[in-house]
């Protein structure tokens, strides 16, 4: 797997960014746009919103590769829980073009908030899927069953 790099700049966040992430609207963050590419074929298009100050020293050539092994293994950051929401959705004009997709293909978006060990959002994401080309499983644990 190999990530084609779409855009990365550094820009304020949002109001919807800024809420996922728990800081001001004149927090500067990182905006990075990827495609995914597994087996010579599009996979997932990403699209990622990094506060700088979480995350600092973020370059092209750390997004050429896995950026969670970068935060892990350069910065020393522990990550936390995360919260996914998935979806179907119908495919934009950016999906149509990175991913090869029809209008009429669906795509899976799944949007993200990555946590930090201590509970600090550090990443906010909405990624869209190829339909053929991922499947999402879920195994969910009772309390009871974790207690014993």
């Amino acid at each position: 797997m190999f990530f084609n790099l779409l855009d990365f700049n550094v820009r304020f966040p949002d109001e919807e960014e800024a809420v996922q992430l728990s800081i001001s609207q004149e927090e500067p963050v990182y905006a990075i746009a990827r495609l995914r590419i597994l087996d010579d074929k599009p996979y997932s298009l990403e699209h990622t919103i990094i506060p700088i100050k979480l995350v600092p020293n973020i370059t092209t050539e750390v997004l050429s590769q896995s950026l969670y092994d970068y935060m892990q293994h350069e910065l020393g950051i522990v990550f936390g829980d995360n919260r996914q929401t998935v979806r179907a959705v119908k495919p934009n004009q950016e999906d149509q073009t990175h991913l090869d997709c029809r209008t009429d293909d669906p795509v899976l978006e799944v949007v993200k908030v990555m946590f930090l060990e201590k509970g600090t959002p550090v990443e906010y994401s909405v990624v869209h899927h190829r339909y053929d080309m991922v499947e999402v499983s879920f195994v969910n644990v009772t309390r009871d069953a974790i207690i014993g």
